[in-house]
């Protein structure tokens, strides 16, 4: 009997939340792996609760960094590559190879978002009119244009598949994110679609047992 698949990442929700719901979406049995930060004393991070299992990863993988997944007697890093190999594993990357090449290029433009959020809140995250601006980011005009395009409820189908889940995890953190921003500025302006995509995921029934 093979052990239980692991998905590791620091204890936030970062790279690692998106791969959490699949999990959860797919009904997987899964361990969420959260590597803790501690501060210390003078400014000083201890970073040895994911240094120290890395040695050992880094010997079936010397690419080993956060996040990662183990299943199966792999290990797997690299987020794009994890998404990939959960939409392979849970059925969501596509029925077809267009629809694969699909869900590879929109899973390019969400960690474009996803950069983008990043410079934001590590740099100028306590400032409203920063905030603002990220809510006008390029990136959202173009998966509204891509929902309007396709003509369905995701970005591939009328169901999720897994580009959805990395998409969702940043529209959550941009609502969260519009409370601060200068008046309130909100992901979802003038994008109708995206909004629908984001209420549609927050309703189905996997979400509560994301959230506990």
């Amino acid at each position: 009997m093979s052990e239980q698949m692991i998905v590791g990442y620091w204890s936030i929700r970062g790279l690692g939340a998106p791969l959490r719901l699949m999990c959860e979406y797919a009904g997987a049995s899964y361990q969420a792996r959260l590597h803790n930060v501690e501060a210390k004393e003078g400014g000083v991070f201890e970073k040895s609760d994911w240094f120290v299992p890395k040695e050992e990863l880094k010997k079936k993988n010397p690419l080993i960094n956060l996040p990662y997944i183990v299943d199966d007697g792999l290990v797997i890093t690299q987020t794009n590559a994890c998404l990939e190999y959960l939409g392979d594993k849970f059925k969501l990357m596509g029925k077809t190879s267009a629809e694969r090449s699909e869900c590879t290029m929109l899973l390019c433009q969400a960690k474009d978002l996803r950069d983008d959020m990043v410079g934001t809140f590590y740099g100028r995250g306590d400032d409203p009119a920063a905030l603002a601006k990220l809510m006008s980011s390029a990136s959202l005009d173009k998966f509204e244009n891509w929902l309007q395009a396709k003509g369905t409820v995701f970005l591939i189908a009328d169901s999720p598949s897994c580009p959805d889940f990395h998409l969702w995890e940043l529209l959550d953190q941009l609502v969260e994110a519009s409370e601060c921003a200068e008046n309130k500025a909100s992901p979802f302006t003038n994008r109708p679609l995206l909004k629908k995509l984001y209420d549609t995921m927050k309703a189905m029934p996997f979400m509560k047992a994301y959230h506990e």
